[in-house]
């Protein structure tokens, strides 16, 4: 498959520092041995995760075989499939975003990103993910003890790739849990106390909606989140 590459200038761990200056003294690099992508806004283990219609930094650090930091101006960018991930700017400030999630195509679109450098090359898996970062209004029943809902009120994810943490939340059973967006889905596992919790996504993306159980099914109920903002 045949590629474009498209030359990037990127400023190690800080590709939106509005300082000129680099960051790290690159006198020292002697031939680059690793290219390594540090943003965790979008880090998905060894793969990235960005959310549709989100402007996200990306940011590469590159190192020698002694560790030490080398410039990163040359840098080039390419992608299997160039239509699914758009490169809004280069330069000190590299910005990705992608067009499509999993909602648009019945299944997560995923690429391959590929960074050049060089004779240096390292690739990374690239899904784009349904953004559902924000404020959500949430209610939740639960058969026995609040069959007709119980409203806890707004809930606020900050949404890091595919994984979500709760904010101002007071649903105990699930708010030290991370929820996972797994294709069109909105999902919490918490193993310890047997949770499940796995919902689809409105075409919107502005509910989701589903049954939840715990304690292999002692408790169970429909959990629902309407977006607010």
């Amino acid at each position: 498959m045949s590629r474009m590459y498209i030359p990037l200038a990127l400023i190690a761990l800080a590709a939106c520092s509005p300082d000129p200056d680099p960051l790290h003294d690159y006198s020292e690099c002697g031939e680059p041995a690793t290219l390594t992508v540090t943003n965790e806004d979008i880090l998905d283990g060894d793969a990235l995760a960005l959310p549709k219609g989100l402007e996200m930094d990306l940011i590469v650090e590159v190192k020698d075989a002694d560790g030490d930091y080398c410039d990163p101006t040359d840098l080039e960018l390419a992608f299997d499939h160039a239509d699914q991930i758009e490169v809004v700017s280069t330069g000190e400030a590299t910005v990705l975003k992608a067009r499509f999630d999993a909602i648009d195509q019945g299944a997560e679109p995923t690429t391959v990103m590929h960074i050049t450098l060089g004779e240096l090359t390292a690739s990374w898996n690239a899904a784009s993910v349904v953004a559902l970062g924000g404020t959500w209004d949430v209610t939740i029943t639960e058969y026995t003890r609040f069959p007709d809902g119980y409203p806890f009120g707004e809930v606020t994810f900050t949404q890091r790739g595919r994984r979500m943490t709760w904010e101002d939340c007071t649903l105990s059973l699930v708010c030290e849990e991370e929820a996972v967006i797994r294709a069109g889905d909105f999902t919490v596992e918490a193993p310890d106390v047997g949770l499940m919790l796995s919902v689809p996504i409105s075409p919107g993306r502005d509910r989701f909606e589903g049954p939840w159980s715990a304690m292999d099914g002692d408790y169970a109920g429909d959990f629902t989140a309407v977006r607010v903002d």
